[in-house]
C-alpha cells in the first residue's frame, strides 16, 4: 500500500492530544472521612469507575477520529506489479528503446530491434485512462524532445517510425532524460521500461559518467529491464572504413583500414571480411575477436580501373 499523500501522515502525531487533555484533568479526589458515611464512600468508588471508564471509551474514540481522518487526506492506494492498474493513482510510464547498430542483429524470431518494438506496443495495451508514456529511442537523444502522450495511436506511431541509428548513445544518458520528463509529471506512479540487447559498451561510456539515480528518481519509481540478448549469436560491425592512400594510381597496390568491433560478449573466430571494388570481391580477410573487442584490418587491392570507382568493405555470415 501507497499514499498519494504522505506528508499528511504527520497529522498523526495530532492523537497524542487527546491523551495530554486526558491527563490534564484527571483530578485527585479529595478526601473526607465520615464514621457514619461508609455507604456513601462506596456509592462514590462505583461512580467514580463508572466515570473512569466513559472517560477511557471517549479518549480511544477521539484517537481514532484522528487516526481515520490523517488517512482519509492521506488517501492511501494499492499498487500493483505492471503500470495501467485499477488503482486510483495515474501512472507515467516512459519506455526506452534501444536502436543502436547493435540492435540490427536479426534472429529466428525477426531483428531485435523489431523484437522490442512488439514488446513496447503490448506494454502500451496495458495503458489506462489518465496514464501518461512516453518513448524514448537511445539513438535519437540529440534530435528529438521526447513527450510524455495519452494517445496510444501516436504512441504506436513513435515505435513504428524507430529506426537503426549510426550515432551511439548509452542507456544511462537514456534514463537520464526518463529522469528530466518524469521532474515534469503530476503522477504518482513513475515507471521505466528499458528494452536493450545489454551490450555493455552502451551501457555507459565510462563508470565516471554513471548517474547516481537515488538522488535523480523518487522512491516511487521503478525499472523494468527486458534483456534482449542472444548468447551464441555472432554480433560483429564494421564500425569504419577509411583509405590509407591519398592518391590513387591506375596499376598501383591501394590499402584500405576496416574498424570491426564484438558487441557481443562472446567470442567469435573466423569471420570473413571483404573488400569489394565496384561491387566485385578483390580481397578477403578472417578475423577472429574476443567479446567486446575491437579491431582494425587491413585490406589491400589493385587499382585496375578508371574514373569513378565504388569501394565497399563487408561482412559475411
Amino acid at each position: 500500500m501507497t499514499f498519494l499523500n504522505p506528508a499528511v501522515l504527520i497529522g498523526l502525531l495530532a492523537t497524542s492530544i487527546p491523551v495530554v487533555l486526558h491527563l490534564l484533568n484527571l483530578r485527585k479526589l479529595k478526601q473526607v472521612e465520615f464514621s457514619t458515611l461508609i455507604f456513601l464512600k462506596e456509592l462514590q468508588k462505583t461512580k467514580i469507575r463508572r466515570i473512569k471508564l466513559k472517560q477511557l471509551l471517549l479518549l480511544l474514540i477521539r484517537i481514532l477520529i484522528i487516526i481515520f481522518l490523517v488517512l482519509a487526506f492521506s488517501r492511501p492506494t494499492l499498487k500493483e506489479a505492471t503500470f495501467g492498474t485499477n488503482s486510483t493513482a495515474k501512472t507515467s510510464a516512459v519506455i526506452i528503446i534501444d536502436n543502436t547498430f547493435s540492435m540490427s542483429l536479426v534472429t529466428e524470431k525477426g531483428s531485435l530491434l523489431n523484437r522490442s518494438k512488439v514488446i513496447a506496443k503490448n506494454l502500451l495495451s496495458n495503458l489506462k485512462e489518465g496514464d501518461d508514456v512516453s518513448i524514448i529511442s537511445v539513438g535519437n537523444l540529440n534530435q528529438k524532445k521526447f513527450l510524455p502522450t495519452t494517445n496510444l495511436s501516436e504512441a504506436q506511431k513513435q515505435i513504428d517510425d524507430i529506426e537503426i541509428s549510426e550515432i551511439s548513445f548509452t542507456t544511462n544518458q537514456a534514463l537520464i532524460e526518463a529522469a528530466k520528463i518524469f521532474y515534469q509529471s503530476k503522477n504518482f506512479n513513475k515507471e521505466i521500461f528499458l528494452l536493450t540487447d545489454c551490450q555493455k559498451s552502451r551501457l555507459f561510456n565510462s563508470e565516471e559518467e554513471l548517474s547516481n539515480f537515488g538522488k535523480i528518481f523518487s522512491n516511487n519509481t521503478r525499472l523494468f529491464m527486458i534483456d534482449l540478448s542472444n548468447d551464441g549469436f555472432a554480433n560483429l560491425g564494421i564500425e569504419d572504413f577509411l583509405p590509407e592512400n591519398q592518391i590513387f594510381e591506375l596499376g598501383k597496390e591501394i590499402s584500405f583500414t576496416a574498424t570491426i568491433k564484438n558487441y557481443s560478449s562472446d567470442n567469435s573466430s573466423n569471420n570473413v571480411i571483404s573488400l569489394f571494388v565496384n561491387g566485385k570481391r578483390n580481397a578477403q580477410k578472417n578475423i577472429s575477436l574476443n567479446g567486446s573487442e575491437t579491431k582494425n584490418v587491413n585490406l589491400e587491392t589493385t587499382l585496375q580501373d578508371t574514373g569513378l570507382v565504388k569501394f565497399s568493405v563487408e561482412l559475411e555470415d
